[in-house]
């Protein structure tokens, strides 16, 4: 039996939702037994890391391995784990700067952050990263016995039921946070420059701290704010563009290790083109695609150039892309490549359990 733990809030439509039902399929198609102990996401975090530990702990007694989500504040977890000697899996979505990030106010305590991070890390029988970047970054706080595998993340496939043609006019989409580390700010200056495409529209979905310059943008004429909708009309909407983008900024460490983003794994899942950035796995992954290209970050003329390059996407090519994505960037694919781990991790410990 496998306990599957998240202190981050697997709350509904979320990001980690979709990642843990994903992986949890995947080690139950896989034969593996797992007991769920999923933070509730009512509480704040100071109940919630000691409640979900609680229960974590409880949940532990006759588990044969346990596979977590990855938080740095997991203490009460790792010293049940070290103390009971159960081996366990690390799923690791992003570095300690990312609890910076979402808590400024723990800065100070960095030294001690990065600490427990390693201790963690050193103990873990395997380790999962969601980018070939944060491998990088798991080997060498592990010490370099871990062997961390990146599984990317994926989309279901499910969701090519809304492909279409593109809209004419043409228009390139960006959806998800609107925020300076997603390249927001980019896009706008490439909107408005004298290079940006012919008779291109620009649609944005989404919100966030950059909200009100997308919609003085929208006011001027600029483009066309849809604000956030439900998952089935972002996936309508994009599904009718001549391309997506993804233009993170290499201005957030986090984005040079980050893992390829969901917009960019949905877009192409679609058929669509996606233009990114040049980090972390962006530029490898979208080598595979056509019409999909990569530009730094900044660089206004490249970027426009590369959305007419999309524009000018014949069926077929967006057709290959879809079927590519829809063969190799699958939840169940990263289910099964995770169960993988597990099984591996489950022989390195010593149990003599069959592989289902």
């Amino acid at each position: 039996m496998i306990v599957m733990q998240s202190t981050e809030p697997a709350r509904r439509g979320s990001a980690a939702l979709v990642h843990l039902s994903a992986i949890e399929e995947g080690l139950d198609r896989a034969g593996l037994t797992v007991r769920r102990t999923w933070a509730d996401p009512t509480h704040p975090l100071p109940v919630r890391l000691v409640a979900n530990g609680i229960q974590f702990i409880r949940a532990l007694r006759g588990a044969d391995a346990a596979y977590l989500r990855w938080h740095v504040a997991d203490v009460l977890p790792m010293i049940a784990l070290r103390a009971r000697r159960v081996p366990y899996v690390l799923e690791i979505n992003g570095p300690v700067d990312d609890v910076i990030h979402a808590h400024p106010v723990v800065r100070p305590l960095r030294p001690l952050l990065e600490a427990l991070a390693r201790w963690q890390l050193r103990g873990a029988t395997r380790i999962t990263t969601v980018s070939t970047g944060l491998a990088g970054w798991a080997d060498r706080q592990g010490a370099g016995h871990t062997d961390p595998q990146s599984v990317q993340n994926g989309a279901f496939p499910k969701i090519q039921r809304h492909r279409r043609p593109p809209e004419h006019p043409p228009y390139v989409v960006y959806f998800g946070e609107l925020a300076d580390r997603q390249g927001v700010r980019f896009l706008l200056d490439a909107r408005r420059s004298s290079t940006w495409p012919e008779g291109l529209k620009l649609v944005v979905i989404g919100d966030g701290q950059l909200r009100p310059e997308v919609e003085a943008a929208a006011r001027a004429g600029l483009l066309t704010s849809l604000g956030r909708l439900a998952q089935e009309g972002t996936h309508a909407i994009v599904a009718g563009a001549a391309a997506s983008v993804s233009l993170q900024s290499p201005a957030y460490p986090r984005n040079e290790v980050m893992g390829f983003p969901f917009k960019a794994v949905e877009s192409l899942m679609l058929g669509v083109p996606v233009v990114g950035t040049s980090l972390s796995d962006q530029d490898r992954i979208l080598a595979r695609f056509p019409r999909c290209g990569v530009v730094r970050y900044g660089d206004v003329p490249a970027l426009c150039e590369a959305l007419t390059n999309c524009v000018r996407a014949e069926e077929a090519e967006r057709a290959a892309i879809a079927t590519e994505a829809g063969a190799t960037m699958t939840w169940q694919r990263a289910g099964e490549e995770t169960a993988e781990v597990v099984w591996d991790a489950l022989a390195r410990s010593g149990f003599g359990i069959a592989k289902g």
